[in-house]
């Protein structure tokens, strides 16, 4: 996905910016785990949002 998104390939496609995460259905990644994921695969608004997001996940 790293390779993709270097490319432009979402963008491309779609026209406008995306957010990408990645997840592995048989396996619960940790929230540290998350949050790199999301940092190397957005480097938009959505990133920033999400990040905010998972804070609340805690309360």
């Amino acid at each position: 996905m790293k390779k993709l998104k270097g490319e432009n390939f979402f963008k491309n496609i779609t026209g406008e910016e995306v957010f990408l995460t990645f997840t592995v259905s048989d396996y619960e990644f940790e929230n540290k785990e998350v949050e790199d994921i999301i940092i190397q695969l957005n480097d938009n608004d959505y990133q920033t949002e999400y990040l905010e997001w998972m804070k609340s996940w805690a309360d």
